[in-house]
């Protein structure tokens, strides 16, 4: 069931969460691997020398986690824990929805193995082909969200 549909605080934690790490940027431009990129990490349909208002990646934004997210639940027989979902859809949203969907993650979480997937999350730090330190940022970020629900309550 899609979360960002239907939860409005789970649409604002996402959105906020995901901009954050993606960051705003109002005019195109190459990424650290030549894909030209504009708003929250937005590629589609962007080419250099396009600009954007912040409302309108703001709803670029919304329309593609929600794009994700439908993507990612369709490699998805199980419902996770709202954190798990938020890191997931997090990642989901960086590397595309092919590719989460065949990692190793979806297994594991179809399996009921949430913890094993969130510890995961940092094993996706690369982009063509090199680590980047950013990644590597997000991905620790993303895996200790993740857990934040498998842990027990002190």
């Amino acid at each position: 069931m899609s979360r960002m549909r239907t939860g409005a605080a789970f649409a604002a934690a996402a959105i906020a969460l995901i901009g954050s790490f993606e960051g705003l940027r109002l005019a195109a431009y190459r990424d650290p691997v030549g894909i030209v990129t504009a708003c929250y990490g937005e590629t589609q349909y962007v080419r250099l020398g396009m600009t954007f208002t912040k409302e309108e990646c703001d709803l670029q934004l919304v329309r593609s986690l929600v794009a994700h997210e439908d993507g990612m639940l369709r490699c998805l027989r199980v419902r996770l824990p709202p954190r798990v979902h938020l890191a997931m859809l997090s990642l989901t949203y960086n590397i595309g929805v092919g590719a989460f969907c065949r990692s190793s993650l979806p297994g594991k979480l179809n399996a009921g193995d949430f913890a094993a997937a969130c510890d995961t999350l940092p094993e996706f730090s690369r982009a063509g082909g090199s680590v980047l330190a950013g990644l590597l940022v997000r991905r620790e970020s993303e895996r200790e969200i993740c857990r934040m629900d498998l842990e027990p309550s002190r």
